[in-house]
Formats: C-alpha cells, sequence, structure tokens
C-alpha cells in the first residue's frame, strides 16, 4: 500500500511495505515530534522520492498545505512541482510523517475532501496502534472507495 521510511538516523531510508504497525507499538516509548520536525522529515522523503522531477536550486518540494491528524500529519508535494502519471499510474504525491516521526509515501486524494479525510483517520489509527479501529476504518474506506461497481 505504502512504503515506510525511517528517519531515526537523521536522514529517510526505505523500510518495508505496509508496517507502519509496528511503528506506533514502539511510539508509546518514543519522544514525540513537532511540527517543525515533521515538516523537515517530509520534505526530506520528498526529495529524495521526486528528484528525477526537481529543477536545480529548488530547496523546498512541499505545498503550504497539510492535514494534521491524531497520529500524524500529511504533507503534499508543491503544485510548482510538476509530477507526471507514470504509464497511467498514480504516482505518490503527499508524505505522511507519524508523531513518531516515521515517514510514508502515500497518496494525494484532496479532489474529494471525504476520502483524503477518511484516508488520514485510517493512517492515523494505524499509526497509533489503534489496530480494532484501524481495520474497521480501512474496510469503511475500502467499502466507500476502492469495492463501488
Amino acid at each position: 500500500m505504502w512504503e515506510r521510511l525511517s528517519v531515526a538516523s537523521g536522514k529517510p531510508r526505505l523500510l518495508t511495505l505496509w508496517s507502519v504497525y509496528a511503528c506506533a507499538c514502539a511510539m508509546n516509548d518514543k519522544k514525540q515530534i513537532t511540527y517543525e520536525e515533521a515538516r523537515t522529515v517530509a520534505n526530506e522523503a520528498a526529495r529524495e522520492e521526486i528528484k528525477r522531477y526537481l529543477s536545480d536550486g529548488v530547496v523546498e518540494c512541499l505545498s503550504d498545505q497539510y492535514i494534521e491528524a491524531e497520529g500524524c500529519w500529511f504533507f503534499f508535494v508543491s503544485e510548482k512541482i510538476e509530477l507526471p502519471t507514470e504509464n497511467g499510474s498514480l504516482i505518490f504525491r503527499a508524505f505522511a510523517v507519524t508523531k513518531a516521526g516515521e515517514v510514508s509515501c502515500v497518496y494525494d486524494l484532496r479532489p474529494n475532501d471525504q476520502q483524503m479525510r477518511d484516508y488520514v483517520e485510517f493512517f492515523s489509527l494505524t499509526s497509533l496502534g489503534k489496530d480494532a479501529q484501524s481495520k474497521r476504518a480501512w474496510a469503511d474506506f475500502s467499502r466507500k472507495y476502492l469495492w463501488k461497481v
């Protein structure tokens, strides 16, 4: 579903697919990061993920828009950076940073505000380790947006 990056060493590095829950278990033992730290982490991850599309001298990769939930922030790639759709598939255009400092490449679903809010809520619940609520949120999200016939 998404790729997770760790910034524990101060530099983003790719970890595994679909394992935000592991971060949530450790989150209880970690200091929560600030908005400014989360934005820095997201900008570094964005730079790494979209570097082939960046012009020389681009420092800030993120839009001023963001969404905050209980367990995370979602930051969006700047509208000034043109990202193509490759082979008709979506490119990750947003970065979720948990309050524990883990960052994931995620989809930007903002054209549909409710879908975006539902996606952020699912991710937040997962990052907080609220397993039962997260499963319900994913089932609801899937039913509303993925399984439409």
